[in-house]
């Protein structure tokens, strides 16, 4: 997709992916109902996953281009840096940093660092690294320092309790549509791994089952978490329980 919105584009919200699929996994409830609601959302992926053992590269391409538009994403990015390791590169850094100037958005959704799959530990360090650096005078100059307004994370594998919860009702079958798109990558012959892998055979079964998960903590069919590691700042509690 990767159709470089103009520098002075609005961007509310971008959702950022250890792996392509991430994100529509986590967040993609989330991120077409606030494209719904008008809201300029970007997706990022900071790797094409090119050591997956189910589909191959140019299926999970066209997958993920395809995934974008059901999700109403305005772009999506992906940093093609190979394989994520425990110790984050440099040049993975920089590059992100460069993209978070450039799009500058509001706010901005990580996967959550507690998690079975190492990778999602990895990027949430490059995250909040190339986040740092975006905000530094001192660092390349061509670009204008940025700094997000928000941080949450998004689980993915391991359960979690979410602090935040978001009824997705009304986007979950979008969502699953997105998610299916990368079928080739669903290994429906492996064995059981662990309740979340892709290599399981009903792995849209157990998305479902935590989307509905979600939702019952919030009163509503489908949701979706996030989770804060700061406080939020509240001026009017009346307004923040009734928005």
């Amino acid at each position: 997709m990767d159709t470089r919105l103009p520098i002075d584009q609005n961007v509310e919200i971008m959702a950022i992916g250890a792996h392509p699929k991430d994100v529509e996994i986590g967040v993609g409830g989330i991120l077409l109902k606030m494209a719904h609601r008008g809201y300029t959302t970007v997706i990022c992926d900071l790797t094409g996953d090119k050591t997956s053992t189910d589909g191959n590269i140019e299926e999970r391409s066209f997958a993920s281009e395809k995934a974008a538009k059901i999700l109403h994403a305005s772009d999506r990015i992906n940093l093609n840096s190979g394989d994520l390791q425990q110790n984050s590169s440099i040049n993975q850094i920089h590059a992100l940093a460069r993209y978070l100037r450039m799009y500058r958005p509001e706010i901005i959704l990580a996967p959550y660092w507690e998690d079975w799959h190492l990778s999602n530990y990895s990027a949430v360090q490059i995250i909040q690294n190339a986040i740092h650096l975006a905000g530094l005078k001192e660092w390349d100059e061509s670009l204008q320092p940025y700094n997000p307004l928000w941080l949450s994370y998004y689980p993915l594998e391991k359960p979690t309790i979410p602090q935040i919860a978001v009824n997705i009702t009304s986007t979950f079958e979008a969502k699953i549509e997105a998610v299916n798109v990368y079928r080739s990558q669903f290994n429906e012959t492996s064995p059981f791994i662990s309740p979340f892998s892709t290599s399981h055979k009903d792995y849209l079964f157990h998305i479902e089952s935590r989307a509905r998960y979600f939702g019952s903590l919030i009163n509503c069919r489908f949701g979706e978490g996030l989770i804060i590691d700061r406080p939020i700042s509240i001026d009017d509690i009346c307004e923040f329980i009734n928005p």
